[in-house]
């Protein structure tokens, strides 16, 4: 990534306001997300790294472990499943022309029984910290909350000053809130699909069918981002959002290749303990953060093997 985006630069003010640790790079921001360092900004954007590049940023995250990136989209291919990849969408879809009978008939009743519209950061502060420890603690496995309320409250407040490139919606019934999204806003290149969280008791109502219709017209049919982007492959959290997007709302699996730089001491463990992976995929005393750093190695080999056949 070359380009120096107006958004790039709206990150950087909510970062260093914000005080959260983060590094200029190649004019991307680059943050410590579950110990990993990752880029802020599209997903088609490549964000590859040279060896000097990654041991300064390394360098920068004392307490992060290595860096995650990718190197923008790559073409289609219908001979085989991409092994990393962002889910996205960039056509909207009237609600008439979803091939899915079942997603046509609940994204009607969502949109009767709920009301959609955005809000903005402060309104989630005060209202949204119920539905998210509510909505998380229904999560099967060792899911824990992120933030505590005060965290929480702290957290959307500071987002409010910067409505350019955090997003609100809030899903209402009977005019009391039952979910919301959080949406990182990159221009009018890319909407990234960054939260939805809803009161379990209220999925009866279409909730979920409600909001993501609702998104994506506003997206894509009325303001025109190229897409709207539901994230990385899911390897952390046990969740079938993105097969719920791809099934219901026509996204689909846009390939690109995944990068990762270690520190040398974490790049030794994980070249230790690689072939043990399938005892390790099947232990539950490990921390489902080691198993997913050996997932994303287990994916990056896959790729380098590729790579040697051709």
């Amino acid at each position: 990534m070359t380009k120096n985006s107006r958004f790039t630069e709206i990150f950087e003010d909510y970062f260093r306001k914000s005080r959260n640790r983060y590094f200029k790079l190649n004019n991307a921001i680059w943050y410590d997300y579950n110990r990993a360092i990752v880029p802020v900004g599209p997903a088609k954007f490549d964000y590859r790294l040279s060896e000097s590049q990654s041991k300064q940023l390394l360098s920068m995250f004392p307490k992060t472990l290595f860096i995650r990136s990718n190197n923008g989209f790559q073409e289609l291919s219908s001979s085989q499943s991409p092994l990393w990849y962002s889910v996205i969408k960039n056509t909207f879809l009237d609600r008439e022309n979803i091939k899915s009978y079942e997603a046509r008939k609940k994204i009607k009743r969502g949109l009767e029984f709920c009301t959609v519209e955005r809000v903005d950061a402060d309104f989630i502060a005060k209202k949204g910290y119920d539905i998210l420890y509510a909505a998380v603690k229904s999560y099967k496995g060792r899911v824990k909350i992120f933030t505590d309320e005060k965290g929480f409250t702290q957290r959307n407040k500071a987002r409010n000053f910067y409505p350019e490139i955090f997003h609100y919606w809030g899903v209402f019934h009977n005019s009391k809130l039952i979910g919301y999204a959080e949406n990182l806003i990159f221009d009018t290149i890319e909407a990234s699909y960054s939260t939805m969280k809803f009161l379990p008791e209220k999925f009866s109502l279409f909730p979920t069918y409600a909001l993501v219709y609702s998104m994506d017209e506003y997206y894509l049919k009325k303001n025109n981002f190229e897409y709207v982007n539901d994230g990385f492959r899911n390897i952390l959290h046990d969740t079938n959002i993105q097969e719920f997007l791809i099934k219901n709302f026509n996204f689909f699996k846009q390939p690109t290749k995944l990068y990762l730089y270690y520190k040398p001491i974490i790049n030794l463990i994980v070249r230790t303990v690689y072939p043990f992976r399938n005892l390790i995929a099947s232990d539950k005393l490990i921390l489902p953060k080691v198993k997913a750093m050996i997932k994303l190695e287990e994916v990056r080999r896959n790729y380098s093997a590729i790579k040697k056949l051709n």
